[in-house]
């Protein structure tokens, strides 16, 4: 009995480790201080993101598949958006945005 107790819960502990739940970055960079804030939505889920200096940041745990987005207040009462590509559980990412001319921008596809 207590071998297949202990089988067993060695099958749990490998199962559980491979469906594991990464937390995902989101940075939103801030260089001209025009938002007062951001929040990303993803799987469902709302998450405030922390201003530090000229960026907001928050990581979020990914427990879907699918796209997601950031909704940014500016300071002069408008919003904007940045579309987050797809995610799903298990894969680590960093998502990097800039906030330029009141327009959210890849930070991988800003031309500088």
């Amino acid at each position: 009995m207590k071998r297949a107790t202990v089988f067993l819960f060695c099958i749990g502990a490998i199962a559980l480790s491979s469906c594991r739940k990464v937390s995902n970055e989101f940075i939103l960079h801030d260089p001209d201080s025009i938002v007062s804030s951001a929040e990303t939505i993803l799987c469902g889920k709302h998450l405030q993101l922390t201003k530090s200096e000229h960026e907001f940041r928050g990581k979020v745990l990914i427990t879907c598949e699918g796209e997601g987005s950031v909704l940014i207040n500016l300071k002069d009462g408008k919003q904007t958006s940045c579309h987050i590509g797809y995610v799903t559980p298990g894969m680590e990412q960093a998502f990097e945005f800039n906030i330029k001319n009141g327009q959210c921008l890849s930070a991988f596809r800003d031309p500088k």
